[in-house]
């Protein structure tokens, strides 16, 4: 086994288990547009930010389009997919960690859980657009 996935998958799983017993959530604001303004623009705008990092990283470091690996560096500004990998698989987990243990707490769904699981899901978004607008690629 590689040493660098194993680092990685301990910090996610020890901020999730954080978050799951000291649960975090905002104050009074159950409100449907606090979750489409939090949680839909979340998304939306992880997925622009996500994406503007991965062309900046490539054309400022050099670095190339590669598919990422859980076991390399996500340090490693040459292959950029790595880090934003870690970081949106990092932030769905850490997330689900934070709504699981705040619906066991309070019987409500934490809305800056459902923040943090759409921010991982847009930057894992953001890795599929940027490598089409960076390859020039039209899968279907």
């Amino acid at each position: 086994m590689n040493l660098t996935g194993i680092i990685k998958s301990i910090f996610i799983v020890g901020m999730a288990t954080f978050v799951f017993i000291m649960p975090i959530n905002y104050v009074n604001m159950n409100t449907l547009p606090f979750i489409l303004q939090f949680t839909v623009g979340a998304l939306i705008g992880w997925i622009i930010f996500g994406t503007l990092i991965l062309y900046a990283l490539i054309k400022f470091f050099g670095g190339t389009v590669t598919k990422p690996n859980w076991n390399n560096n996500p340090l490693n500004f040459k292959e950029p997919f790595n880090l934003i990998q870690f970081i949106g698989i990092g932030a769905i987990i850490i997330g689900l960690g934070n709504v699981t243990g705040f619906f066991v707490e309070n019987s409500i769904v934490s809305l800056f859980g459902l923040q943090f699981i759409c921010t991982g899901i847009g930057f894992l978004i953001s890795m599929k657009v940027s490598e089409r607008i960076l390859t020039g690629t039209n899968k279907r």
